[in-house]
């Protein structure tokens, strides 16, 4: 799996584009053509902490999308963020709606 940084995001992003697809999306959803799952969450009380599970496709679209997120409040070694902002700290991940699974 390949991580991009933040600049090489942006530098590949064209922001008409994204505004553009950003109001498709917002269109979609108010229109029932979004599938979400319930949100899926696990609490943690040592250490103290939790998971959340989100899910969605749009009808139509051969793509949908799987997220998992994690905060833990507190870091007992100081040295990590208690928000998961990493990129080891979650997982978004789109797949296919083929037999091809994940998007590589």
């Amino acid at each position: 799996m390949k991580w991009f940084g933040k600049d090489a995001i942006l530098s590949a992003i064209d922001p008409d584009q994204a505004i553009a697809a950003i109001g498709r999306a917002f269109q979609d959803h108010s229109s029932g053509k979004v599938q979400a799952i319930a949100t899926g969450h696990l609490r943690f009380d040592q250490p103290p902490g939790d998971v959340h599970v989100k899910g969605a496709h749009i009808d139509g679209r051969p793509l949908f999308a799987v997220k998992v997120a994690s905060s833990f409040y507190e870091n007992p070694h100081g040295s990590e963020p208690a928000v998961e902002h990493r990129p080891d700290g979650g997982l978004r991940r789109p797949y296919r709606r083929s037999p091809r699974g994940p998007v590589r």
